[in-house]
């Protein structure tokens, strides 16, 4: 998959940087925190690389950043979310027409892990992961050691 958001992101960056701040050769690039890695090691990088401009980046949550866009508190040339509801409260006259246009380039299935010496273990595999979720003691939102996928 990442070989299909490379070019999809980069052809975005370079299509920035020639019209929209060509004169400062900075690319300011707004986008959600869970692309850190990708965008500071792989995109940010390349991108510097194959044009020479300044690759700016800043990373945060999807909603944090469009409420600062709509503050005008921060700024940037391309803003990626992480949900396209997030894009469609910028967009528009209505919300203040912050993003003219956007395409959704990529998608991220969730995954519940679990270890199998897990008191929920026998659960998940028998009642729907849902109802698990709801159980007392139960920490969906911790970190898990020792993940293991389970297909529905």
């Amino acid at each position: 998959m990442l070989r299909r958001i490379y070019p999809l992101v980069c052809a975005g960056l370079l299509l920035t940087s020639t019209t929209a701040r060509a004169e400062t050769q900075t690319v300011s690039v707004l986008y959600a925190g869970s692309l850190v890695n990708l965008m500071e090691h792989g995109i940010g990088p390349a991108f510097s690389k194959v044009t020479g401009s300044t690759f700016q980046g800043f990373a945060g949550g999807s909603n944090g950043i469009a409420n600062q866009i709509k503050g005008q508190l921060r700024r940037g040339d391309i803003f990626i979310s992480a949900n396209p509801k997030v894009n469609d409260s910028l967009t528009g006259d209505a919300n203040g027409d912050w993003v003219s246009w956007y395409v959704n380039f990529a998608q991220s299935p969730l995954v519940i892990g679990y270890s199998p010496s897990s008191r929920f273990a026998a659960d998940l595999n028998n009642k729907p992961w849902y109802e698990v979720l709801q159980e007392p003691g139960s920490r969906s939102a911790a970190p898990i050691r020792n993940s293991i996928q389970k297909a529905p």
